[in-house]
């Protein structure tokens, strides 16, 4: 029923204007939710919509993507080592990072350029990398600079930084949304 329903939805909207919906993340997404995906793929086709999902590919998802004439899938590649460097040294401007930490640093984010920025901004914030003459580099030795083996392990590593109070607001919004009474969590 819930499928159906949907469906009708998008449908009626699809109907007075054309309609956009944007699925970002995918990869998170349950079974569940991929099987309605499909469902909605095959039924909406000729309808006055474009369904524009994010995700990063996985053998046994590719079962619930339609091979139909209206689906388009673009693959992107990952970043190579010397577009990554770019990247880094742009993220940062002015550095002296050793070639090994910059390495690493590459390495670790696996050519995925969101990975990088995030890798290099938590360890500023960590000032494990500190500005120094107008520059940026390691406070320490390299050995001491920690670099979170995933997104989410860096951005959990942020979180865990901020007062009780803040980070409060930030799990209350992951869930909630942009907009919610602060008053509630701020104790």
């Amino acid at each position: 029923r819930f499928f159906i329903g949907l469906e009708r939805a998008m449908l009626r909207s699809a109907g007075r204007v054309a309609l956009v919906a944007i699925l970002e993340d995918l990869h998170f997404a349950d079974a569940g939710s991929w099987e309605l995906l499909g469902f909605l793929m095959n039924r909406l086709r000729g309808a006055r919509m474009l369904l524009l999902c994010s995700f990063r590919p996985s053998a046994e998802r590719q079962a619930y993507w339609p091979a139909a004439e209206n689906f388009v899938q673009v693959s992107l590649k990952p970043f190579s080592a010397a577009d990554s460097l770019v990247i880094l040294d742009k993220t940062l401007g002015k550095n002296e990072l050793p070639e090994a930490l910059r390495g690493r640093l590459v390495a670790s984010a696996g050519g995925n350029p969101y990975f990088l920025t995030e890798l290099v901004w938590s360890m500023t914030e960590r000032e494990e990398l500190v500005r120094s003459g107008g520059h940026w580099k390691p406070a320490g030795p390299q050995g001491g600079i920690r670099i979170p083996s995933t997104v989410q392990a860096g951005l959990l590593s942020r979180r865990d930084q901020l007062p009780a109070q803040e980070r409060r607001a930030l799990q209350a919004a992951s869930i909630l949304g942009s907009e919610f009474p602060v008053a509630e969590f701020a104790q």
